[in-house]
């Protein structure tokens, strides 16, 4: 687990929904529909490099409730985005999961 995790804000997030969107890329999100706060930051916990590299799918937390969604954003558009360190409470949870082999709910 890294100690930095990259987060977006809404106004980046509404952005890079709408560049994903005019791309006609496969993943993004019906924004009026979201469950969001303008005033919040939303976390990516994953990323997966793929359409040959170009192009990154990113997994974010939408909400304190846990919701979570995915957009697909360029891979020169992931790298430009800001880090914040990861809480050590989330690296020990990260651990204990990895420790005790569950998958997430995508993987099984």
């Amino acid at each position: 687990m890294s100690t930095e995790t990259k987060f977006l804000d809404y106004s980046i997030l509404n952005l890079l929904n709408e560049r994903s969107v005019e791309a006609g890329r496969e993943k993004n999100f019906y924004f009026d529909r979201l469950p969001i706060k303008e005033s919040e930051v939303y976390p990516i916990t994953a990323h997966a490099y793929h359409t040959n590299g170009t192009a990154v799918r990113i997994r974010l937390v939408l909400n304190d409730t846990g919701d979570t969604g995915e957009l697909d954003i360029l891979e020169s558009e992931y790298t430009l985005l800001p880090v914040s360190p990861t809480p050590k409470y989330m690296r020990d949870a990260y651990e204990s999961v990895a420790k005790a082999g569950i998958k997430h709910k995508d993987e099984e």
